[in-house]
């Protein structure tokens, strides 16, 4: 889905809303590597709900913006 958003040029930007309490790092690892395939060529933005921790942190750092709550 990520590889069809980069080559669509319909989708101008992605935001990528993150909840999750972790996960496997194979999982985050790849989540990742995606989304930061897709930075490169469109405007991607994280939003944090209320629990962003270990593999949902990997997968924002690729944003440009990432919101997280207090």
């Amino acid at each position: 889905a990520l590889d069809r958003a980069r080559r669509d040029s319909a989708v101008r930007a992605v935001i990528v809303a993150i909840d999750s309490p972790g996960g496997s790092v194979a999982g985050g690892e790849a989540l990742h590597a995606n989304l930061r395939r897709l930075a490169a060529s469109k405007p991607v933005v994280a939003v944090m709900g209320g629990t962003a921790a270990s593999a949902g942190y990997m997968v924002a750092l690729p944003a440009a913006r990432v919101f997280a709550r207090e």
